[in-house]
């Protein structure tokens, strides 16, 4: 899609804005339509009832019906589908979701069949795919979402340096990233397990899990070799770990993307 443009798709229920606007800010502001975000190509930062969510390339993010929210797409990156959905009651303001390839297929693909008579079907299978989903992320909620929406909350300062420190440099040991944030191993220990109820270890796992996925989305070939760049020495520990964080083994993840 050719970047500054957008397109909308309008049925009875469902309205879909596929834009390709880098750098766009929105104001806060609300709807009595639940919305989904579906970042498609770089991130987008929400800022919901002033709690700050970022979504990147492979992530969903929904807010509930009324809900006041703003958004600012980040980077040169800007192509995303934001759905406006009539009718959707959730309880959740937000939540962040894992992307369903499904769902963004069928979105991309009602822009190409919105004459055909078979347009309201696929209107239904949608809604019927986020109500699914949505259902799933309330019961099971897969791990890796669940800790990006705790770490977005954190506003102190130490435990922030602790995790730009951990984000930037995974092939530094705990016990270097606490010597860098200048406390103890220990002290590091019980201030994450304070703030944000993880020990430096999950979140060390959660950051390196978190670049496998974008390396996947960057079209990097070989999970050995993602494994390896992620700081894993060999390929059992990093299904393992991808798997409990993200509900799936890699290999089956990345024949979805």
């Amino acid at each position: 899609m050719i970047k500054g443009t957008e397109r909308v798709f309008k049925s009875q229920r469902l309205t879909i804005y596929h834009q390709n606007i880098p750098k766009r800010r929105v104001r806060e502001h609300a709807h009595e339509e639940a919305h989904l975000f579906i970042s498609l190509e770089g991130a987008l930062e929400l800022d919901v009832s002033g709690g700050q969510y970022s979504i990147g390339a492979g992530e969903m993010a929904f807010v509930g019906s009324a809900v006041e929210h703003s958004f600012a797409a980040l980077g040169e990156g800007g192509e995303r589908l934001i759905l406006k959905l009539e009718g959707l009651k959730h309880r959740s303001r937000i939540a962040l979701l894992p992307l369903n390839p499904l769902l963004r297929d069928l979105c991309v693909c009602l822009f190409v069949h919105a004459e055909e008579a078979y347009t309201e079907t696929l209107v239904k299978l949608i809604f019927e795919i986020i109500e699914t989903d949505l259902g799933r992320e309330a019961k099971a909620q897969n791990k890796l979402f669940l800790t990006q929406q705790t770490l977005h909350g954190i506003r102190d300062a130490d435990l922030r340096k602790v995790i730009s420190i951990l984000e930037a440099n995974l092939d530094l040991s705990l016990a270097e990233v606490a010597e860098r944030s200048g406390m103890s191993l220990r002290s590091m220990g019980r201030l994450a397990k304070a703030e944000a109820g993880l020990t430096p270890h999950e979140l060390h796992t959660f950051y390196r899990i978190k670049k496998a996925i974008a390396m996947m989305h960057a079209g990097e070939e070989g999970l050995l070799a993602i494994a390896f760049e992620c700081g894993y020495n060999s390929l059992s520990p990093f299904i393992e770990n991808f798997k409990r964080w993200t509900g799936a083994k890699p290999s089956t993840f990345k024949t979805f993307l």
